[in-house]
């Protein structure tokens, strides 16, 4: 069966891009004979490729690629008649619009199936407080994306809802690729034990919580030295700004280290020297308490312990993960402190829990036994 994995993204070297590519990999895995659509920018203009093939290209202005997406929807239809897709995928960036509405309806009467991926559910709470023109494209987006979803056959979701928009969900896991993550290897320092949190750093991450944490735990000598490493975020990033302020009220600044983003063998050495690793712990500010992260898998696949806030059922009688509750409290760094001294934690036994199922192989061969329940006669 061939498919097409429909994103409008520029893919680099982030986390997200790895995540696309590691599915339409698992996709291939799973009997699809699949190509990916992705942007690239080139000397000033943005060109729109599926598979190797550039298809339709626009200048690199807001007002060229707003006008651009009609022509380009009707340059994918085009592409689409052109061959014989069996199933599209589609990871959904809040685009929804009346051109996509449109799109999406010409995409039914070709009888091609489709699922719509939506990453994050619910995500109105992640847009906090935004310009005139961003509150009416918000309005917009509402307003037509259950219009929309009436033209996709089912909603893949990481969240526990069954409907979504009106429409039947497929309920998959966040997965990862085992062969691109490498294990931490054990390293000691007695008296010390250090954190890592890796994340792009949004408030939703409540990594403030974790600082405040620290600022009750220092507020006394203590035995044990606890260090936070976070890991991405720029000096353009509003929540990284807040934080590195607060550190500086709080003189933690010998406690917490800003690394910047990191990838490859220099994330791998960060990991190596870590003992325990931060999740998302401020979903409730979006008023989300249950989800799946990508990043707890990708915790469990190097093999160290964590700390979440939110229900995430894969992990949730796993003594590699430290609960906390899902509010505005201090983290309590004595019970970190605990968690650690009294676990005993493997690495080869943590990936080793999740490596049969937490693979995009299994969570896209769910996809297609749903899409396709022929497929399993």
């Amino acid at each position: 069966m061939k498919a097409l994995f429909l994103t409008f993204f520029q893919l680099s070297n982030d986390g997200i891009s790895k995540k696309i590519l590691s599915q339409r990999d698992g996709l291939i895995r799973s009997g699809f004979d699949t190509d990916l659509s992705f942007e690239k920018k080139d000397g000033g203009r943005t060109y729109f490729s599926i598979g190797d093939k550039t298809i339709y290209s626009w200048k690199n202005k807001s007002l060229c690629r707003i006008m651009a997406r009609p022509a380009l929807y009707n340059r994918i239809i085009k592409h689409l008649k052109s061959g014989t897709t069996d199933f599209i995928y589609i990871r959904y960036t809040h685009f929804a619009t009346p051109s996509a509405v449109r799109f999406f309806k010409k995409i039914n009467r070709l009888k091609i199936k489709t699922a719509l991926e939506i990453p994050t559910y619910p995500y109105d709470g992640e847009y906090g407080s935004n310009s005139g023109k961003s509150r009416l494209m918000i309005q917009l987006e509402r307003w037509c994306r259950k219009r929309m979803a009436r033209f996709t056959d089912k909603i893949v979701t990481f969240s526990d809802d069954e409907i979504i928009w009106n429409r039947p969900t497929i309920r998959i896991s966040n997965a990862v690729d085992f062969n691109e993550i490498q294990i931490k290897k054990t390293t000691s320092h007695p008296g010390t034990i250090s954190l890592i949190a890796v994340a792009s750093i949004e408030k939703w991450h409540g990594f403030d919580r974790i600082i405040e944490g620290l600022r009750e735990y220092y507020q006394a000598s203590q035995p044990v030295e606890v260090i936070l490493n976070i890991v991405g975020g720029s000096d353009q990033n509003t929540t990284l700004r807040e934080l590195k302020r607060l550190i500086e009220t709080y003189h933690l600044e010998k406690y917490v280290v800003f690394h910047g983003f990191k990838t490859g063998n220099e994330l791998d050495a960060l990991f190596d020297q870590s003992d325990v690793a931060i999740g998302s712990l401020g979903r409730h500010r979006n008023g989300i308490f249950s989800m799946k992260p990508l990043k707890n898998r990708e915790y469990a696949a190097r093999g160290i312990p964590f700390i979440d806030s939110v229900t995430d059922a894969d992990f949730e009688n796993q003594p590699y993960l430290l609960k906390i509750p899902a509010d505005e409290s201090p983290v309590n760094i004595q019970t970190v402190v605990r968690f650690f001294e009294n676990g005993i934690f493997n690495p080869a036994e943590i990936r080793q829990s999740v490596t049969g199922f937490l693979s995009w192989e299994v969570q896209m061969k769910i996809v297609k036994d749903e899409m396709f329940p022929e497929s399993l006669q």
